[in-house]
């Protein structure tokens, strides 16, 4: 026994000391091309961030709406009001909603930049074309702007967001919410240089029809459609230039091309090391080897008794997706792997038609907010350039919001982060026409507040897809799920017209507190563990145990 016992010592000394060299040499070998690996994926997330600045665009139109209502006003001689192109923002999120999915079936068939290079193509077409339709008439623009403008987001927003998280999955609320300040820092961008280019001296709309106001000047209304051909240039060079650095990150097979290009000196000790250890291991006395054999089968044992437990677990019910010991898990980082859903399997779900509706009702809160504010600013503020300043601080808060809620997703979860979120929202747009009383600098603030706060929105709502249905179908899940905007913004659409004449700016946003907080009572339905919330790991074992059971 005293041999035995001398025998292990002088093996488990060696192979502390062996397997320490062998880390050493790996290590080097990994640290020559780790900062190549570094820098690749810091060039893909920069440029993943500013193509999204482009699609920052679909948040301008709450600037760009009075000098486009006024010129269709004048140009076509018809009696287009702010309702009435209040169609054209809810047509492109209408558009966005229902292409995605079929883009997200697309994507997985065609190499990421030819994807993405289409996406600019039909950019490209929405812009250069609403030079042309803004000039011709109301039906021109809204086919332009609203049917083929909604177009690019659905390539480029999962795209973007699944090609950035899978170089660091880690950190994937971070890297989400960081990339999604694309959107806002865009749209802060494109608020400044429209209300520039085309009201630069700062002139007030001049005419009056009922509660609404609308420009006539012609210094404002002939530069409106060589904006568009301004925004087309620049969009057009931008996508072009970064979507060169747009890939996914290598393979496995990579990595293991690397471990193979190790010299032959380092093969040559790795296999000297190897077979020292089968010597030793053969050396071991005949007991030594049955009781290693015993512990083993007895370890094996529980382990597959235990995988038993955790497989059973997410189809103990259709509505158990997953049950994260950490909200991490959500890209099968740390901790257990997550199931990869289907699109028709994910449809069959309950957490899939209760995000849906949540979003289905939060959009019905948000369209008047996001086309409609400096309409409703214009009733009571008589200085365009504050205005445009409004909206490009929302922008700032738009896209600072979104890294914000990423990174607080990461540490308590996208469900609790969004209920927040809604809240808060909630509140404000139920408060937002006391503006009128109190001035221009709590229109200021409240604008701001709302785009903060309903940034989280498109930053969570991807983190949940993602905890719920797994990574490998996101593209078309998070396609699927984004329909809900083919429903929710047409109906803003069709009730602005009646509800304004008949409550006024009362009962428009009346109508979004409603449908906010409806879509704050789904949230609270949601089940914690399907949408990446974090539970405690006495909870975790607990409900381990009685499912076992």
């Amino acid at each position: 026994m005293e041999t035995d016992h001398l025998l292990k010592k002088d093996r488990g000394s060696r192979d502390e000391k062996e397997s320490e060299e062998t880390e050493d040499s790996e290590t080097e070998i990994y640290g020559q091309r780790d900062w190549k690996y570094r820098a690749c994926s810091a060039a893909v997330i920069v440029s993943c961030f500013f193509v999204l600045c482009t699609q920052g665009i679909e948040f301008t139109f709450g600037n760009m709406n009075p000098y486009l209502t006024s010129y269709l006003r004048n140009a076509s001689q018809d009696d287009v009001e702010y309702t009435d192109t209040l169609w054209i923002a809810q047509t492109m999120s209408v558009t966005s909603c229902a292409v995605q999915p079929l883009a997200g079936v697309f994507a997985n068939r065609v190499p990421v930049r030819l994807f993405l290079f289409l996406g600019a193509l039909f950019q490209a077409a929405f812009l250069f074309g609403s030079y042309w339709a803004v000039r011709t008439s109301f039906w021109a623009i809204l086919l332009t702007y609203g049917v083929i403008g909604g177009v690019p987001s659905a390539f480029f927003y999962a795209t973007c967001l699944r090609v950035s998280a899978a170089w660091l999955p880690e950190k994937k609320g971070l890297v989400m919410g960081g990339i999604l300040m694309g959107y806002g820092i865009g749209a802060f961008m494109w608020n400044g240089l429209t209300t520039w280019y085309i009201n630069r001296d700062n002139l007030q709309p001049d005419l009056k029809v009922g509660v609404d106001v609308y420009y006539t000047q012609n210094a404002v209304l002939d530069k409106v459609p060589s904006c568009f051909l301004m925004l087309g240039t620049v969009f057009a060079s931008a996508q072009l230039f970064f979507l060169l650095f747009i890939r996914m990150p290598p393979a496995s097979r990579a990595r293991v091309q690397r471990v193979v290009a190790i010299n032959q000196a380092q093969v040559q000790r790795v296999v000297a090391i190897n077979q020292a250890r089968v010597q030793r291991v053969v050396a071991i006395n005949q007991a030594q080897v049955q009781r290693v054999v015993a512990i083993n089968q007895a370890r094996v044992q529980r382990v597959v008794a235990i995988n038993q437990a955790q497989d059973d677990m997410p189809s103990a019910k259709e509505d158990s997706q997953c049950l994260p010991g950490s909200n991490s898990d959500a890209f099968a980082g740390e901790g257990r792997e997550k199931p990869d859903y289907k699109l028709k399997q994910t449809i069959k779900t309950r957490v899939f038609w209760t995000l849906w509706a949540m979003m289905f009702f939060s959009t019905l809160g948000t369209s008047f907010v996001i086309a409609l504010f400096k309409a409703y600013g214009q009733t009571f503020i008589a200085d365009d350039h504050f205005l445009a300043s409004v909206a490009m601080a929302s922008s700032v808060c738009n896209a600072v919001g979104r890294p914000v809620w990423g990174l607080l997703a990461d540490r308590f979860g996208a469900r609790m982060v969004s209920l927040v979120c809604q809240s808060l929202l909630t509140i404000l747009v139920a408060t937002f026409t006391s503006c009128h009383v109190t001035g221009r600098y709590a229109f200021l603030l409240w604008v701001c507040a709302m785009f903060l706060t309903m940034c989280s929105f498109f930053t969570m709502l991807p983190v949940m897809v993602l905890a719920a249905f797994g990574s490998r179908n996101f593209n078309a899940n998070m396609g699927m799920v984004s329909t809900y905007g083919t429903v929710g913004s047409v109906l803003p659409a069709l009730i602005a017209s009646p509800l304004k004449d008949a409550f006024g700016w009362n009962g428009l946003f009346f109508f979004a507190f409603v449908g906010l907080f409806t879509g704050i009572v789904l949230n609270m339905s949601l089940d914690w563990c399907q949408c990446g919330d974090s539970i405690p790991r006495h909870m975790l074992d607990d409900l381990s145990i009685r499912r076992k059971r």
